[in-house]
């Protein structure tokens, strides 16, 4: 109903129903019905995009969720793009050494590992630890993490 009193009242462009329907999207997911979710979410996407422009925080945390929802139902085709858009826009944006850009790194490295492309997933995490070792340092968990990851990849490669 929160949703439905937004979108009378604020209309279907105002920020926060665009946030509200956003939202709503991580109920329909829980309740099976992503195929509902996704085509609320490129909506929403679409508004994000008209009122705040591509590379706008708003806009690449809808991005990021409509990529992870594409992901989660097989649609491999259509996330891919996006994780690389995401991840070209965080490190323009952003920065290179910005958490938001090595976690949007680390993203990719694993949708890319998913789909087969391990050379390419390999070279992100091999940049992805090394970034993470430069701005966290060896001892960080995150730094730990990548190193585990990175290794891994290397020995089922």
């Amino acid at each position: 109903r929160g949703v439905e009193l937004c979108l009378e009242t604020l209309g279907a462009s105002h920020h926060l129903t665009l946030g509200m329907r956003r939202s709503h999207t991580l109920i329909l997911q829980q309740s099976g019905r992503s195929a509902a979710a996704a085509a609320i979410l490129a909506e929403v996407l679409a508004g994000h995009r008209s009122l705040y422009g591509d590379d706008h925080e708003e806009t690449r945390t809808t991005l990021a969720a409509y990529a992870r929802l594409l992901w989660s139902m097989k649609r491999f085709a259509e996330a891919e793009p996006m994780y690389a858009d995401l991840l070209e826009r965080y490190r323009r944006v952003l920065g290179p050494d910005d958490p938001r850009t090595l976690t949007a790194t680390s993203n990719y490295a694993f949708f890319l590992g998913e789909v087969g492309r391990s050379d390419e997933a390999l070279a992100l995490l091999e940049q992805l630890y090394n970034a993470r070792l430069r701005v966290l340092g060896e001892n960080h968990p995150e730094t730990l993490f990548s190193m585990g990851q990175h290794a891994k990849s290397r020995i089922i490669q």
